[in-house]
């Protein structure tokens, strides 16, 4: 079924048309914003109420064939979702798949963690900055910027990369021109000819993940901490790095490693901004998969799902003792 974001990677690799594929995108965007627009004045003038009488939540407690059809409904998800797929894909890697310990594949995962890694420490960082930045001068204009720098997450990567094409190889050779002009330097293109360029997008994709976890910790510390730490003499720099920091360790851990998920799977501004000779396992199992050569393409499939469990398991344990 053809869709906008179709229309775009179509329009830009197979008609070679990047003017048509940027005003698609910028329908697409004009679209994401009214939807978000709508979102928030529909949610505007809702509160929490309290409630009068705090009564402990009694959980009902299934017996006998309701408790059995209960939890079949809720591991449905999980067989359908998840291990289905799995086994299909451990099947044909067995079978047909490439072998998983080549040099091939080793590079393909070491791209993979690499720019995953680097797109989840830069967006926690910035996560935190804008969090505790926002929680220091809650004025209307910096919390609109920070709306805006946590837009990318309703936007499609392919729009985001369609979008900041241009822009950067522009730039890109501006650098070059600088570089070789003023200095002798040939460095070549630094950006697009580099992971910077796919980071940079990623850092604008993924971060509202990290934020909105951040945020959410940063809300559970009282503001009474901010004020003893600053009559004690502490600066706004040394309540967060004494204060905030230690607390807020499970919710930066949350953020990074779900945002460390979502770049292993990233595919559409993968293979708009990805240099030469870089491969991610994302796509190589979309290079396979697009000549329907399924049963080749399992083994790398099945990598990224074994990668991305163990950030999931990692969750998983952090959220077990923050409960115990």
């Amino acid at each position: 079924m053809p869709t906008l974001t179709t229309g775009i990677f179509r329009t830009w690799f197979a008609m070679g048309e990047p003017a048509a594929a940027l005003q698609l995108a910028g329908w697409l965007f004009i679209l994401v914003c009214m939807l978000i627009v709508a979102e928030q004045f529909a949610r505007r003038g809702q509160r929490f109420n309290p409630l009068s009488r705090q009564r402990q939540v009694v959980r009902p407690r299934l017996m006998g064939w309701q408790g059995w059809i209960a939890c079949g409904l809720c591991l449905l998800p999980v067989l359908l979702g998840l291990v289905l797929p799995l086994l299909a894909l451990f099947g044909m890697a067995l079978t047909v798949g490439q072998t998983p310990f080549n040099s091939t594949f080793l590079t393909l995962i070491g791209n993979s963690i690499w720019v995953a890694s680097i797109a989840a420490v830069i967006c926690a960082a910035a996560a935190v900055w804008l969090a505790y930045a926002e929680r220091l001068y809650p004025k209307p204009l910096l919390r609109g910027g920070v709306r805006v720098a946590t837009l990318g997450y309703a936007v499609p990567g392919l729009v985001l990369a369609v979008a900041l094409m241009l822009p950067m190889t522009s730039l890109d050779k501006w650098i070059a021109t600088q570089l070789r002009d003023v200095f002798e330097i040939r460095w070549g293109l630094l950006l697009t000819g580099t992971s910077a360029a796919l980071i940079f997008v990623y850092v604008a994709r993924f971060l509202t993940v990290a934020f909105n976890s951040t945020q959410a910790g940063l809300t559970q510390i009282h503001p009474q901490f901010d004020a003893a730490a600053r009559s004690l003499g502490q600066s706004p720099r040394g309540v967060l790095r004494r204060v905030h920091l230690p607390l807020l360790r499970p919710a930066i851990l949350t953020g990074l490693l779900l945002v460390f998920i979502d770049v292993m799977k990233e595919l559409p501004a993968t293979l708009i901004l990805r240099p030469f000779n870089f491969e991610t396992l994302a796509t190589w199992v979309y290079r396979y998969a697009a000549d329907e050569r399924l049963a080749e393409a399992s083994t790398a499939a099945l990598v990224i799902v074994l990668v991305s469990l163990v950030p999931t398991w990692l969750l998983t344990l952090s959220r077990r003792d923050d409960e115990i």
